[in-house]
């Protein structure tokens, strides 16, 4: 008696007959001799030659046999029939179930090797195809855990529920952690341009499994430089990941060691990635203790992304604690933005579409009116700075050591570079 049993929906026969194909098409040179592929039914899936057509009656007695036996060996022989025509075994997927066949016919002992080579390979397909599909599983698990972060509200959300499957993610709920979000500044033109180059490469056919592969790497070289044993590196949505960055108890109480530790991993990590030709735009947010801070500051993390991306529009690294002014001033009506603009720019007697003086302006500030590191920041000479700012003052006959000229017009500088309403639309969500 012949049983069948019941296959996963990934490993239904239309996808094993397309492995199967590959996998014959691929060792057709190297095996001598003809091999058959065939499904649990016994239903030919590939040949290597004409030989069979419609069933491989060995295929049914190795299949039958390993049925019977229920439960296939680990470590131990696999069983095996032969006969006068060759010699099979029985083919089995990632759980360990019989579904299908391999044989290879001639004599037994000479043909034995070339259908376990055969059988090997379109397993280890199996496997690794299972591989992939669990990893898509468990980073779906993994964002859904984190929307429910996100999403917590206090005295509504199950707080214990949350916690529980923050220790499954690794977080320590004593630990002060720093978030760090972080989107591929070119992941799909990086994609298309290694695809093109690996497309006919053996290893590399299925685009699904290059994309999966290039996104593994990522998240290698991130668990490499975010290393701590309470460090959490996990990928979200399309292109993004997210790194909570444990700060040891030592350490928690000087904000500028941990400002230090999350600054220069975020520049190792970015290093790494352009040795792999990618870039990335980081964005790090507030600190945090436990579940119910993570959800603010991983926000915050986040904001910093969309603001970094917006404002800069290059690859870097963007802490939301130096874009807090960025972020209130982006809060404001547009109609309100656009009157202070207006009204500044015209009582200064400044052009708003002037980008050098606007540049100026808005570097003397972050550099607290250094002139000597504005310069270095402009790359230009001391002296070129010096005419500028004299020209601004002359233009404006305001002075610039007044601290109210100087924040009125650095604020009207910055809200002429902020993006439009239109644009701010079209910021990435979470």
């Amino acid at each position: 008696m012949l049983w069948v049993m019941s296959q996963k929906p990934s490993e239904t026969s239309e996808s094993l007959e397309g492995i199967v194909r590959d996998v014959l098409s691929g060792m057709a040179r190297i095996v001598p001799c003809p091999v058959v592929v065939s499904d649990v039914r016994g239903r030919v899936l590939g040949i290597t030659s004409s030989a069979v057509n419609a069933s491989c009656p060995l295929c049914l007695k190795v299949i039958d046999v390993a049925l019977r036996e229920k439960t296939a060996p680990i470590g131990g022989e696999e069983c095996e029939c032969d006969d006068a025509s060759g010699a099979a075994l029985p083919l089995r997927n990632a759980y360990l179930e019989v579904i299908g066949a391999v044989a290879a016919l001639g004599t037994a002992d000479q043909v034995r090797p070339y259908a376990l080579a055969v059988k090997h390979q379109i397993e280890l397909v199996l496997k690794t195809q299972y591989r992939l599909k669990s990893g898509f599983l468990k980073e779906n698990a993994i964002q859904d855990i984190i929307q429910d972060f996100v999403n917590y509200i206090p005295g509504v959300s199950d707080l214990e529920l949350l916690e529980a499957r923050a220790r499954y993610l690794g977080f320590s709920p004593g630990l002060l952690y720093v978030p760090i979000v972080f989107d591929m500044h070119n992941f799909r033109q990086f994609i298309r341009d290694s695809w093109k180059g690996a497309s006919s490469s053996e290893d590399c056919r299925e685009a699904e499994n290059f994309i999966q592969s290039v996104k593994n790497r990522v998240l290698l070289r991130t668990k490499e430089v975010f290393s701590a044993p309470d460090d959490v590196s996990v990928p979200l949505n399309g292109d993004k990941y997210a790194v909570f960055c444990s700060i040891s108890p030592k350490i928690q109480q000087d904000k500028d060691l941990v400002f230090k530790r999350v600054n220069e991993n975020s520049h190792i990590l970015l290093r790494k990635f352009e040795e792999e030709r990618l870039s990335a735009v980081l964005g790090i947010g507030f600190f945090f203790k436990g579940v119910p801070g993570l959800s603010y500051a991983y926000r915050s993390a986040l904001e910093a992304v969309s603001l970094g991306k917006l404002l800069f529009k290059q690859p870097g690294i963007y802490d939301i604690q130096n874009l807090r002014v960025e972020s209130l001033l982006l809060s404001l009506p547009a109609s309100a933005r656009q009157r202070f603009i207006r009204d500044r720019f015209t009582e200064f007697n400044l052009d708003p579409n002037d980008e050098e003086l606007k540049n100026t302006i808005i570097v003397y500030g972050m550099n607290f009116f250094n002139r000597q590191s504005t310069a270095d920041e402009l790359h230009i000479h001391r002296n070129t700075l010096n005419y500028r700012l004299k020209k601004i003052e002359e233009r404006t006959q305001k002075s610039l050591r007044s601290f109210r000229n100087y924040i009125e017009l650095y604020i009207a500088c910055l809200l002429s570079n902020l993006p439009s309403p239109d644009l701010e639309l079209q910021k990435p969500k979470s």
